[in-house]
């Protein structure tokens, strides 16, 4: 008589949860050797987010001093 066999798998959750904490662990090892990469990248994102703000401020002052009233003088 053939004993029926178990196996045991993770779930689709839990392979994924595995893979992304594996990724994680990877690039903080990543980081902790190389990290001008990743500071170059933030860089990069710390302008972008910069120069949206001066536009964005540009934007209102603009909106501001159209909405002042008008006078003759």
């Amino acid at each position: 008589m053939d004993e029926p066999q178990i196996t045991i798998v993770h779930s689709d959750r839990d392979q994924i949860l595995d893979l992304a904490t594996t990724l994680i662990g990877l690039a903080v090892l990543y980081y902790t050797i190389n990290p001008d990469p990743f500071d170059r990248f933030v860089d990069k994102c710390r302008a972008f987010v910069h120069g949206w703000i001066h536009r964005v401020s540009v934007w209102e002052a603009r909106q501001a001093i159209r909405s002042l009233p008008e006078t003759d003088e």
